[in-house]
């Protein structure tokens, strides 16, 4: 940057650290805290007003980050500042399909006479949740349409032919992903069959049309959110967005196309920037949010920062939910909700003295759920 500058001192620069969520790409929340000390003589404007999400949304996100300082973002200060709303609401449920079906009816209820499909949307951490919320909006007849955080949107298919993750999985674990793929690199031959960079079938079989670009283009997705990618991570992350064998199933379906009125169904990372009147946080369970590879402190924190741009993103009403169990590769999965969930709930009951009577209810719940999970 000092280079791209040269004699002149005429830089302007516009971010927020708590929307710092890209790591692998050199994202830093203390970027913008240090720039005055790189560039001496620079002056600091701090915009600390929300004028998007209602005060409710606005302490729920900050109590969910753990952010207690006065120069936190607040709503309300201002005359154009967006009025009080509803409290965000929790759910849990007993598995995805009950979460999809709870959402849909939410997704009704929330959707006025007069307004737009598009001014709602749903958002999850992985894919994993989008394919099953599409395929539920489309049985009860509301339009849809799904962008993942790689752009592709409604039609797509995660499966991938059980002969390339053989291939993959005969890699070392610990082996850098790109340099992994290379050595699998496929081409289509004329007739559709697979074949490596020689043009010899492989061992394995013969793959579905297809594959070689599908297979980059997952690799790719996980290595926008995973620095350092290996073998295993990939394969890990496979699992937890159920693109295996047979995963092509719970394909998306969407109603709608960016040209026709319909609900957004996007993942956290590629809903940064965007804004809706009401969004739902779906699959809010612990090894999703925050992701089970995410093991530093620091990659934790971007976890948190990521939920935080995920709740931001509503303008007056916001839904969180998690689901109880959920089925990877035909195994059922316990879970808990997430552990960042824990502030976001004090935060609405502290919002209102007197309890909030289904938050309770809700709670007890899956206090119960827990205990009986427990023996």
């Amino acid at each position: 940057m000092r280079a791209w500058l040269g004699s002149r001192d005429d830089l302007f620069v516009v971010g927020d650290p708590r929307q710092a969520v890209y790591g692998w790409n050199g994202a830093d929340p203390t970027l913008l805290e240090r720039l005055p000390d790189l560039l001496p003589g620079t002056s600091v404007l701090h915009l600390d007003e929300n004028h998007r999400s209602s005060p409710q949304i606005v302490a729920a996100a900050r109590a969910m980050l753990g952010s207690g300082d006065d120069g936190d973002m607040r709503s309300g200060d201002l005359e154009d500042a967006p009025p009080d709303g509803p409290d965000p609401t929790l759910h849990g449920f007993e598995d995805v399909e009950a979460e999809a079906v709870a959402v849909s009816r939410w997704l009704r209820r929330t959707h006025r006479p007069g307004s737009s499909w598009s001014s709602l949307a749903v958002l999850a951490r992985t894919n994993s949740r989008l394919g099953p919320m599409a395929n539920m909006l489309r049985r009860c007849a509301i339009p849809c349409r799904i962008t993942t955080s790689m752009g592709h949107a409604a039609g797509s298919d995660l499966r991938i032919p059980g002969e390339a993750l053989a291939l993959l999985r005969a890699q070392p674990t610990d082996r850098a992903l790109r340099g992994a793929l290379a050595e699998l690199t496929v081409r289509l031959d004329e007739d559709g069959d697979l074949v490596n960079a020689r043009g010899d079938l492989p061992t394995e079989g013969r793959a579905s049309h297809g594959l070689a670009p599908e297979l980059a283009r997952l690799a790719d997705e996980h290595a926008s959110e995973e620095p350092g990618a290996t073998v295993g991570t990939f394969l890990a992350w496979l699992t937890a967005n159920d693109a295996e064998p047979g995963a092509g199933d719970n394909s998306y379906h969407g109603g709608g196309t960016p040209q026709i009125d319909a609900v957004e169904l996007t993942t956290f990372h590629r809903a940064k920037g965007l804004e809706w009147r009401a969004v739902a946080v779906i699959g809010l369970e612990d090894g999703i949010v925050p992701i089970a590879y995410a093991a530093t402190p620091e990659a934790l924190e971007e976890e948190r920062r990521l939920l935080y741009v995920a709740m931001t993103r509503a303008e007056e009403e916001l839904w969180c939910s998690w689901a109880r169990s959920r089925d990877v590769q035909g195994r059922s999965w316990s879970c808990d909700r997430s552990p960042f969930l824990d502030a976001v709930e004090d935060a609405i009951r502290l919002a209102r003295p007197d309890g909030d009577v289904e938050l309770s209810r809700a709670r007890v719940e899956d206090l119960r759920t827990r205990l009986l999970a427990a023996g």
